[in-house]
């Protein structure tokens, strides 16, 4: 792969992580520091 096709896909994968990290803190009422925290594992993986 390409340099441009891997930023592309980590950036989805960022901006996934981070979508399904607002979902949880609406939908269990999450503080924001937790939201981050799984943010920051999601993007990891």
């Amino acid at each position: 792969m390409n340099i441009s096709n891997e930023n592309t896909v980590t950036l989805i994968a960022v901006i996934i992580a981070i979508i399904i990290g607002i979902f949880l803190q609406i939908f269990f009422k999450l503080p924001l520091i937790v939201t981050a925290v799984l943010s920051i594992l999601l993007g990891i993986f």
